[in-house]
C-alpha cells in the first residue's frame, strides 16, 4: 500500500474530511498542545498538526491519484521530476503505520501532582523538537519554576514557567 503525501491549503481537517468522501485512505498525526487556560485556571489542550500544511493518502492507482488532487483543500502530491516525468513522492508504510501507532503527540503536559520536589529530574517542554532535562530547585517569587541545567560544560539555572514542565522518568 503506497502512501504519498499531499500539500494541503488551508486547514488539514477540512483536507482530510473531503478526502474520506472521496474515498481516499488518509492520515494527519496531530499533537496535544497543553496550556493553563488564563480565565479559568485549568488545563487545557489544543490539537495542532505535526506536520502543518501536509497529509498522508494512500493511492493505489491513477484514478485514486486524481480523485486525490481535486479533493477541496488539496493543492497537489508532492514528488519531483525523473527523465521519464514527473514521479510521486512515496513514503514507507512503516513510518506510516508507526505513526498511526502511536497516537497523538503530548507537548508540555503538566505534572499531574502539580508539585516537583527539589532535586527532581524534569523535562523542560520547550517545543516539539527541543527536550532537555534539569533539576526542579523551587518556584520563585512570580511563580516560575528555577531549573538548574548542564550545557556548555556549566550549570546554570533557567526560570521558567511550570506548565513547561515534565517529570523526567
Amino acid at each position: 500500500m503506497p502512501w504519498h503525501i499531499a500539500r494541503v491549503v488551508g486547514r488539514e481537517t477540512r483536507a482530510s474530511l473531503y478526502l474520506n468522501r472521496a474515498g481516499i485512505r488518509n492520515f494527519r498525526p496531530v499533537e496535544h498542545f497543553y496550556f493553563i487556560d488564563k480565565r479559568t485556571k485549568t488545563e487545557r489542550f489544543r490539537e495542532r498538526p505535526r506536520f502543518g500544511g501536509y497529509v498522508f493518502v494512500e493511492l493505489h492507482n491513477a484514478a485514486e491519484r486524481d480523485a486525490a488532487c481535486r479533493a477541496i483543500g488539496v493543492a497537489g502530491l508532492l514528488g519531483h521530476w525523473t527523465e521519464s516525468g514527473y514521479r510521486l513522492a512515496e513514503v514507507p508504510t512503516h513510518y506510516v503505520t508507526d505513526l498511526i501507532d502511536a497516537g497523538p503527540v503530548i507537548l508540555n503536559k503538566a505534572n499531574t501532582k502539580g508539585r516537583f520536589r527539589h532535586g527532581q529530574k524534569v523535562k523542560l517542554a520547550l517545543n516539539a523538537v527541543a527536550e532537555i532535562i534539569g533539576e526542579f530547585l523551587e518556584l520563585d517569587d512570580k511563580g516560575k519554576a528555577v531549573v538548574t541545567v548542564s550545557a556548555l560544560g556549566g550549570v546554570y539555572p533557567v526560570h521558567v514557567e511550570q506548565e513547561r514542565l515534565i517529570a523526567a522518568e
